[in-house]
């Protein structure tokens, strides 16, 4: 029995926030609570658990039981890694049942032994896609990016490109760490089992000293099979850490997307003029022109200068890179089958003559190609000089020469991005050729619904599934927790993630 004796109807005291977090209510609960959620995605913001258990139990919980609970809902959905890495045998024993094509290659730690197999590194590329790649573009980007979460990891990504401009998921790696041997296994592998004997193919990076080594070493990616190509936004990132000057750093930058020899080395005198060394460093010192200049580097990049798409793909990955690894292979697996869906319907849906950003782009270089001069040198071999017009700004009013035979006009876009030009429209106009047919294959619809006929299969319910008889292990060093302290969910912001002052703000209907 008791009994209130003293009543307070007003509080005097200091203090007017009171934390009310509950010692019943442990992570486990908020575990339960929150699985829904984790089930639409496993990155549920802290923040949005914390709102989320306030609002169903009344009580304030501090961001580590949060965090701890959304860990716990995690494994409780997909396993912990442990269990995930002894459950990866048999579930890509399955995919590649269902999927056949599908590769998956193992590479095993040193130290393993025929009686304890211990997991190092692993490489799927699903069958589809690399069906798929035949009718791309023979341009590649490759990048890594690091596991979310408390555990080690690198996961390493090549995407390409459709005939819709978008990107192409193509080979996955899961390894330790980015270095020397993770990259040249990826490189190889990527080698034998996506790109096969295509020559001349085209691979954007930034300037990790593990690919340098792989594409200068490997004798699958030497001349004539590939070439190595450089990201001008980290080579512009680079350039102005070494020179902190931002008028150099826009020449460089302009020098590197000229598709005109005459515009590019207008750039580089002026570089020269204001600081010889950067000069140096540009043509030869770090790197050679051929490797970030669009204009130097002989077409084999498509006029594609970053890795911008990887980059939107590991982003598009967030979701996944804090799964263990199974569920971050069927993660990717979902998210491609997904991927085929969506352009299968687009690419026979589609009602214009090209792919719909192709299209665009020559509806904007027909519009263009009305106000061109065009004057006839040689009809039967199809030479033609095209003046632009005049423009209020004293601008334009430039003489480019077309060569319809070869497929190629001076002002270098033709040839860079194997699309025609506006000059190169206004001449087919003046000879009565359709502007369509000198458009790539590449570009076309007939590549764009060849690369989506490949069909993905599902996988038969777990219990259906034989065990394997691989049996993985993983060595303590790999569940290594990370350094104390909050976890780097997103990757350190440096030079290269800051807007240019000059480049003005536009909407994505004024791109």
């Amino acid at each position: 029995m008791w009994m209130i004796v003293t009543l307070a109807d007003a509080h005097t005291c200091i203090r007017v926030c009171f934390n009310n977090d509950h010692r019943g209510l442990s992570s486990d609960i908020i575990a339960e609570h929150i699985i829904p959620h984790i089930m639409n995605g496993p990155v549920y913001k802290i923040k949005e658990i914390q709102a989320s258990v306030k609002q169903e139990f009344h009580c304030d919980v501090s961001y580590k039981k949060a965090w701890y609970a959304r860990r716990r809902a995690i494994d409780i959905l997909y396993g912990d890694w442990p269990t995930s890495i002894s459950q990866l045998p048999t579930y890509i024993q399955e995919l590649q049942r269902s999927n056949p094509g599908t590769v998956v290659v193992w590479d095993h730690h040193p130290s393993s032994t025929p009686s304890n197999i211990i997991f190092d590194y692993i490489f799927w590329a699903f069958a589809p896609a690399i069906q798929g790649f035949r009718h791309l573009k023979p341009v590649i980007c490759v990048d890594g990016t690091f596991l979310k979460g408390p555990y080690r990891g690198k996961l390493l990504v090549a995407v390409g490109f459709d005939a819709n401009g978008s990107l192409f998921p193509l080979a996955y790696a899961l390894v330790d760490e980015e270095n020397n041997r993770s990259w040249h296994w990826f490189m190889r592998l990527l080698r034998i089992h996506v790109c096969g004997d295509m020559q001349n193919i085209c691979i954007i990076s930034d300037r990790h000293h593990g690919i340098i080594n792989a594409m200068r070493t490997l004798e699958e990616w030497q001349e004539p099979l590939g070439v190595h190509r450089f990201c001008s936004i980290h080579i512009r990132s680079n350039f102005i850490q070494k020179f902190k000057n931002e008028r150099l750093k826009n020449l460089m930058y302009g020098a590197g997307v000229a598709n005109q020899t005459r515009k590019y080395e207008n750039f580089m005198n002026v570089i020269f003029s204001l600081n010889t060394e950067a000069y140096a460093w540009l043509t030869g010192g770090s790197v050679r022109p051929e490797q970030w200049a669009l204009c130097k580097d002989g077409g084999y990049r498509w006029g594609h200068i970053s890795t911008n798409m990887v980059e939107c793909f590991n982003n598009l990955l967030r979701d996944a890179r804090l799964l263990p690894i199974t569920a971050l292979i069927r993660f990717t697996f979902n998210q491609t089958v997904d991927l085929f869906v969506k352009n299968h319907k687009v690419a026979w849906d589609e009602v214009y003559r090209l792919p719909k950003k192709s299209w665009d782009k020559y509806v904007k270089n027909e519009q263009k190609r009305r106000a061109h001069a065009v004057q006839v040198f040689d009809h039967r071999m199809g030479i033609y000089c095209i003046t632009t017009a005049y423009r209020q700004s004293h601008q334009g009013g430039n003489a480019q020469t077309v060569d319809i035979e070869n497929r190629t006009c001076t002002c270098g876009k033709w040839r860079e991005f194997r699309f025609p030009c506006s000059h190169a429209i206004a001449a087919c106009f003046r000879c009565g050729i359709s502007p369509l047919t000198l458009v790539a294959h590449e570009h076309t619809f007939s590549s764009y619904q060849a690369t989506f006929t490949g069909n993905f299969e599902p996988l038969r319910d777990p219990k259906y599934w034989p065990v394997a008889e691989l049996q993985l292990n993983i060595i303590g060093g790999r569940l290594k927790q990370k350094m104390p302290g909050p976890l780097r969910n997103s990757r350190i912001r440096n030079q290269m993630d800051r807007r240019c002052p000059d480049v003005p703000r536009r909407c994505s209907n004024c791109l």
